[in-house]
């Protein structure tokens, strides 16, 4: 199976190519232009995506979501997350931690909003992707928020969404790990990520920054 990275606006999305090709995020809704173009430029019609797995209702990870399915691409997504997906709201959390008023003006400027997608695959703890032309599977991985999902490949390669950044949202250090400062529950997330390395995971493809290695993993792991 192929990985390839896909960098947008503010955020990644991930390509994935076995058997059949399906996509990990859809980026902001004004992604489209890049979002489809990179896809296209490697090979794969849009119309070709046998789905595309969402790791969590942030704006900046399902933004394009719609447009996909307009597109006859399946949705994958957290089953609590559905709600969500379907008013075309954020999942409850902070997203300015420092400040609570800068929080409310985030929430209330509109930036954060997407189209509403319905849901075709919704995953209840785990939903293998065979069906789908790819060895391997979506999990729960709660952290960086109640229904955050993780693709997880046969081959050791694990896209995990926000569970963790490359450096601060993608700012160089961009491959030296750490933890999103929106998350939920960061102790929740570093546990995810310290089980995914004892079950075998070495990479890491990640919403922001660089795709992170497993030295760098332990590294901070360690610290």
């Amino acid at each position: 199976m192929k990985v390839s990275q896909i960098s947008l606006a503010i955020s990644n999305a991930f390509l994935i190519q076995g058997r059949r090709p399906i996509l990990v995020d859809a980026g902001c809704r004004s992604d489209w232009d890049a979002l489809s173009g990179q896809v296209e430029a490697r090979g794969v019609p849009i119309e070709k995506l046998a789905g595309v797995v969402l790791t969590h209702v942030h704006a900046d990870h399902c933004g394009c979501a719609a447009e996909l399915k307009k597109r006859g691409v399946p949705v994958i997504a957290c089953a609590k997350s559905q709600s969500f997906l379907a008013e075309g709201i954020q999942e409850h959390g902070r997203i300015a931690r420092f400040s609570n008023r800068l929080d409310r003006l985030i929430q209330k400027s509109g930036l954060l909003s997407f189209v509403p997608v319905e849901v075709d695959v919704a995953v209840e703890s785990e939903v293998s992707l065979a069906d789908f032309g790819i060895d391997g599977k979506v999990v729960r991985t709660p952290g960086h928020t109640e229904s955050s999902l993780s693709v997880l490949l046969d081959n050791g390669i694990a896209c995990i969404g926000d569970l963790l950044m490359g450096g601060v949202f993608g700012l160089p250090p961009a491959w030296i790990p750490a933890l999103h400062p929106s998350s939920k529950d960061q102790a929740e997330c570093r546990a995810q990520i310290i089980n995914l390395r004892k079950i075998g995971y070495r990479t890491f493809c990640v919403g922001h920054g660089d795709i992170l290695e497993s030295r760098f993993i332990d590294e901070w792991i360690l610290k």
